[in-house]
C-alpha cells in the first residue's frame, strides 16, 4: 500500500522541530522582507490611437478618469546584518520609495508612465518593480546584497497584479484600497 501524501497546509511530521532559540544571524539563509505603501492616483483606460468611441466600447465607464488609492506591496530577499538584524534600513528604503514617487500623489498615472504606456495594474506593477528596483540593490545593510524579488500593485481590494509573476499575489487585508 502507499503512504498517503501529506496534506498542502500540514507539518511534515517528520521535520526536525524547532529547538526555540532564535537562529544565529550569521548563518541564516535569505530572509524576504515586506513593505506596503499607499498612494493616491488616477488614471483612465484607452489608446490614444483609437477615436473616443472605441476606447468608451472597450473600456466602458473606466475610459472615463477615475481615483484610486493604490496599494503597492515590494518584496525584497537578501542576508540580514548580523549586527543589527535588519535585511536593510526602513528609513532608506522607504526614502527611496518616496523618491520614485514623489511627483506621483494626486496625480494621473496615464500622464506619468511612459508615453503610450498602458495604465493598467500589470503595466504599473512592472514600471514600479523595473524603476525601484536598483534603489533597493544599494540599500542592503553592512553591504549586504538586496533584490527587489516583486512588487504587487492593488488599485481595488479585489484587484491587483504582481511583477514578476513567480510569486503568487496576496492581498494585505490591512491595505484599505478604495
Amino acid at each position: 500500500m502507499n503512504p498517503r501524501p501529506p496534506d498542502e497546509g500540514r507539518p511534515d511530521r517528520s521535520a526536525p522541530r524547532s529547538s526555540g532559540a532564535p537562529p544565529n544571524a550569521e548563518d541564516a539563509s535569505e530572509t524576504r522582507l515586506i513593505r506596503r505603501w499607499r498612494f493616491r492616483a488616477a488614471h483612465s483606460y484607452g489608446r490614444s490611437d483609437w477615436a473616443a468611441d472605441r476606447n468608451r466600447e472597450t473600456f466602458g465607464s473606466l475610459a472615463d478618469p477615475h481615483e484610486h488609492v493604490w496599494a503597492v506591496v515590494a518584496r525584497l530577499v537578501g542576508r540580514p546584518d548580523p549586527e543589527t538584524g535588519f535585511l536593510v534600513p526602513l528609513e532608506g528604503l522607504d526614502e527611496a520609495w518616496e523618491a520614485l514617487l514623489a511627483t506621483w500623489d494626486r496625480r494621473s498615472v496615464n500622464d506619468l508612465l511612459p508615453r503610450g504606456a498602458s495604465p493598467s495594474t500589470e503595466t504599473l506593477a512592472r514600471w514600479l518593480f523595473d524603476s525601484f528596483g536598483p534603489a533597493v540593490r544599494n540599500l542592503g545593510s553592512s553591504g549586504r546584497p538586496v533584490r527587489l524579488e516583486s512588487v504587487a500593485v492593488f488599485e481595488e481590494s479585489d484587484l491587483g497584479a504582481e511583477y514578476p509573476a513567480r510569486l503568487r499575489a496576496q492581498h494585505p487585508s490591512d491595505t484599505r484600497c478604495q
